[in-house]
């Protein structure tokens, strides 16, 4: 009976043996020089970035602001508008949120990278207890 129990202890405890499936064809590896590959014309880079810190806007002129944010080892510099600016910094006082700037991937810096055409949204977080 002690054999039975810990035979069946063991059933419960350790994770059942996952199938692998059977490959129907082999990947045939080809032998090509990647650098001589020919890219394909593609759409803007694009890139996001997510913070929940109050930036230090500082005013360029041109009605745009100017503010970095770190990420990732990286040191993004991004332009927006001043109205956008003063827009999300209102939402960032009413309380938790999570703001996302988004933006064609420009330049690169020594230290990282410049955001063109900058564009910032700032969201509201929902305790957990009081999601929908």
């Amino acid at each position: 009976m002690h054999k039975q129990l810990a035979t069946f202890h063991k059933q419960l405890t350790e994770p059942a043996p996952v199938p692998r499936p059977q490959s129907q064809k082999q990947v045939e590896v080809l032998d090509i020089d990647l650098t001589k590959m020919i890219p394909i014309d593609g759409r803007s880079a694009e890139l996001s970035l997510k913070f929940d810190e109050i930036p230090a806007a500082v005013p360029i002129g041109d009605k745009q602001v100017f503010f970095k944010v770190k990420s990732d080892e990286r040191i993004f510099e991004i332009t927006i508008g001043e109205k956008a600016m003063n827009k999300a910094l209102d939402e960032m006082t009413k309380g938790p949120w999570l703001a996302m700037v988004k933006g064609k991937l420009g330049p690169a810096t020594d230290t990282g990278f410049v955001i063109e055409n900058g564009q910032i949204q700032v969201f509201a977080k929902v305790p957990k207890g009081q999601q929908n």
